[in-house]
């Protein structure tokens, strides 16, 4: 094996670990928070990217038929938290508790 292997395995070597160390890094610090503000007619929800600063990713408000069912309003906020979460798969949640 002559001295430009050792020279394209090296530059591999070195390349891929950047690529990995920059990888670990940049998703460590990419944690969304799923931040929850629970109520039967009106239910706050919001996705936040944690770090210095933090980001609102998405916000919004699950307001249900106060018509309904009490366990329709509540199938109706679970499937919208359901898919808020398969969406953003959130690292975090956050509830407000009173």
């Amino acid at each position: 094996m002559g001295a430009n292997f050792w020279k394209l395995f090296l530059y591999t070597i070195s390349t891929t670990w950047w690529y990995i160390t920059f990888y670990l890094w940049y998703y460590r610090n990419m944690s969304l928070i799923l931040a929850i503000d629970p109520g039967y007619d009106r239910c706050g929800v919001a996705i936040v990217q944690a770090g210095r600063p933090s980001e609102l990713i998405d916000s919004y408000c699950i307001e249900t038929n106060k018509k309904d069912l009490q366990e329709a309003r509540l199938y109706q906020i679970y499937t919208e938290i359901t898919a808020l979460i398969e969406k953003y798969t959130p690292s975090h949640i956050a509830l407000e508790t009173l």
